[in-house]
């Protein structure tokens, strides 16, 4: 029911079944018109109207109404009531005055005609009828059934048109438009108002709508975000229901299963049961690009390729973690890739939902493979470093070993002059204890303790050194050829370093060729000229010797050549390179001041260019000259001799005093201060740098410096890196690297004391 108020008492209202409008409905009335009253909650005279509402048969099964206010109904008839030639009056069913004409109420005032009396004419005559109830006016009465309210109209006898008025036909016709025009006018009302609250209705449920598709719109923006995110995150995403594989998971423990990763290893098939189970909603771009798929279809038809075996158990760890309520899940994998690459993947599960829904549980997965091998050749780097250490410290024992042979060998050649068969064997003894000493030197440079110094190098005589090495490096199936130009220019290289890249450039030639192939190993003199000749890229002015490595192997791809120099860049199969091959090339070209380039076509070949600069004319080497030929000049010097291995000591005495010198000998650095402070003359100090005992040969030049500031030094040591960073706090110093011969040790000593 619609009305401006509601009843006083809200929490008793009326029972509607007691009012007269629901008895009328009750009884078959098709509506109800209430009478004018005073509303109790306004103060304002209302009237109302009520329908029935019917059910599916035609019952009656509830109402539906509007209350009015007299005032609104009284403007709209007040046009129509007040006409010139005619009295209008309006009568409930309680004989009230509802609505009159204006010059009505005076005639009711002057008792002309009274309510009542026309109210009985009306009752006794019937509605519709009309009958003159004075001289002065002719009635006619129209009841309305619905309200049973009255509708009277007076028309004045001596009006010249009243004959024509008496035609009952017109005024019936008027009555009814009377009674019709009160009936619109009070539904009209009932509508207008039952309009606006629906309206009111309406409007609201517009804006509960608009509201919705607000929101609809905002899930939908926040969808296509989400999806934007998904599809575009730089890691592969799946999002997936895990709802019928966690509900098989309770359903085991339901039946009293409680160590799942137990009952797993024991029925495998019934995990991969479970793993069928899970749903996949979705797969992001990423995902495809990491797993080489070119749609998700062909993705989703591959995924017991992609997935290894023992992926399984991954699984299980990443089920049994979501059931026991984890919300996060880290696990690492291998898996194989439509490529048949295996990769390395860390997987990640979000559960997105409650701690007990399952239905959205998002798998990141990242590849990690590069960064697992760059840690295992970290692993291998210090594995190498410690190895090299270890190293290190042999091959400076073995040098002490050998330089003992080889001095005491040295000294033999003396005893032997008619004797060239004894002498022969003397010497291929030397010989092989001076390649024994070559060796414990690439071991020291291996383990970084062996200084590579630059110097004039001549490629060719290098190559031709390393050529029983390169054969060794390579298969039988490949044949190795020399083009070495004559008359090549020398270069400012670090020969030691300079063969670690050619080796290097070598090995990565073989992997290249396993079937075998050819293999060509080219020097040559270019110029700015001889470039632009023959339009070869020139890597700088100036004059350069080049150094080719060409194979015949399966080539680089064009996608993989700008990245080679990159150190842990590799396309080599997981645990066959480490990726720093390449990348030492680089560095020893780079440190040479020098140029690389690689030409490749794939299954043609490769071929590697290093553009070393020109350098001034080869540095003489010194010979080793005989004893009596190189024998210092001043052979009346003093000198101190210093070493922690007796044999070396006594030998290295042997050695000057046979060549004429006086020798003071001193086991350690505290025992060689005292024989100095002894001795104050002393001319050289000759002394190991590496002796136990907390004092080195450094300690000890600069303690006997100080006693005699004139004092020259010659040191001594397998570590020749060390003497070259130190060494420079000694102007003047000299360095014999372990072992050495009596030659060498022969033409240090003329440098130092010649000088």
């Amino acid at each position: 029911f619609f009305a401006s108020g509601q009843p006083f008492d809200r929490n008793n209202p009326p029972n509607v079944r007691d009012l007269p409008f629901f008895r009328a409905l009750e009884s078959g009335a098709s509506s109800y018109v209430m009478n004018p009253h005073t509303g109790p909650i306004s103060g304002a005279r209302v009237t109302g109207i009520v329908i029935p509402l019917l059910d599916g048969a035609g019952k009656f099964d509830g109402l539906i109404g509007v209350s009015l206010k007299m005032e609104e109904i009284e403007t709209l008839w007040e046009g129509m009531l007040n006409q010139p030639n005619a009295i209008y009056l309006i009568i409930d069913r309680n004989q009230r005055l509802i609505a009159a004409s204006d010059h009505a109420e005076q005639l009711l005032g002057q008792r002309k005609i009274s309510l009542d009396l026309l109210t009985k004419t009306m009752q006794q005559n019937g509605s519709g009828r009309k009958f003159e109830i004075s001289r002065e006016f002719t009635l006619h009465a129209i009841s309305s059934e619905p309200s049973e309210w009255m509708i009277i109209s007076l028309i004045p006898t001596r009006l010249p048109i009243a004959d024509y008025l008496k035609d009952r036909t017109f005024n019936k016709v008027a009555g009814t438009f009377l009674i019709l025009l009160l009936g619109l006018t009070i539904f009209g009302l009932f509508r207008d108002a039952l309009s606006r609250t629906r309206l009111k209705q309406t409007e609201k449920k517009l804006q509960a709508s608009y509201r919705e598709l607000e929101a609809l719109a905002a899930l939908d923006r926040s969808e296509q975000r989400y999806q934007e995110l998904f599809q575009n995150a730089p890691v592969g995403l799946w999002e997936e229901d895990f709802t019928a594989a966690i509900g098989h998971i309770e359903q085991l423990r339901q039946t009293g299963v409680k160590d799942l990763n137990d009952y797993f290893n024991r029925h495998p098939d019934e995990l991969r049961e479970i793993a069928a189970k899970v749903v996949i909603l979705d797969i992001n771009k990423t995902s495809l690009m990491m797993l080489k798929a070119e749609s998700k279809a062909q993705l989703l038809g591959s995924l017991d390729k992609i997935f290894k075996a023992s992926s399984y158990a991954i699984f299980q760890q990443e089920i049994i973690a979501l059931a026991d309520g984890k919300a996060y899940i880290e696990l690492q994998s291998e898996v194989v890739t439509l490529k048949d690459e295996t990769r390395t993947m860390i997987i990640r599960a979000f559960r997105l939902g409650k701690r007990d829904e399952y239905d959205r549980i998002l798998i990141a997965i990242s590849d990690i493979t590069q960064l697992k091998l760059t840690e295992e050749a970290l692993r291998r780097s210090q594995k190498m470093d410690a190895i090299g250490q270890i190293t290190g410290g042999i091959a400076h024992d073995f040098n002490n070993i050998l330089g003992i042979i080889i001095g005491n060998l040295d000294l033999l050649k003396l005893q032997f002059n008619g004797d060239e068969k004894s002498l022969k064997r003397v010497t291929t003894a030397l010989q092989a204890a001076l390649r024994a000493a070559d060796l414990t030197r690439q071991l020291l440079g291996f383990s970084r303790q062996q200084a590579q110094e630059s110097e004039p190098t001549d490629l060719n005589e290098t190559i031709r050194e390393m050529q029983n090495l390169i054969t060794r490096s390579v298969t039988p199936a490949i044949e190795v050829s020399y083009r070495q130009s004559e008359a090549l220019w020398p270069v400012r290289i670090s020969p030691g370093d300079f063969k670690d890249a050619l080796l290097n450039l070598i090995l990565n030639a073989k992997d290249a060729m396993p079937n075998g192939g050819q293999l060509t190993i080219q020097t040559v003199n270019r110029s700015h000229n001889d470039a632009a000749a023959d339009n070869t890229p020139e890597p700088f002015p100036g004059d350069y010797v080049v150094l080719r490595v060409r194979d015949t192997g399966c080539g680089i791809p064009a996608d993989v050549i700008d990245h080679i120099f990159e150190p842990f860049y590799t396309t080599k199969p997981q645990g066959k390179g480490t990726g720093l091959g390449l990348s030492m090339v680089f560095g020893f070209v780079k440190r040479s001041n020098g140029e690389v380039n690689v030409a490749s076509k794939p299954g043609q070949g490769t071929t590697v260019s290093l553009f070393l600069p020109r350098a001034d004319a080869l540095a003489k080497k010194a010979q080793p000259a005989a004893i009596a030929e190189d024998r210092p000049l001043q052979a009346h010097a003093t000198i101190l001799v210093v070493d922690d291995e007796q044999a070396l000591l006594e030998l290295a005495t042997s050695y000057l005093e046979g060549w004429g010198y006086s020798v003071i000998s001193a086991g350690s650095g505290q025992e060689a201060l005292q024989r100095l402070g002894e001795n104050p003359a002393v001319d050289l100090l000759f002394t190991d740098i590496l002796m136990p005992g907390g004092m080195s040969g450094y300690e000890l030049a600069e303690a006997a410096t100080r006693i005699n500031p004139r004092l020259k030094v010659l040191f001594t040591s397998g570590f020749a890196k060390e003497a070259d960073q130190k060494q420079a706090r000694f102007p003047g110093s000299q360095t014999l690297s372990k072992p050495y011969t009596t030659a060498e040790l022969s033409h240090k000593l003329r440098q130092l004391l010649n000088d």
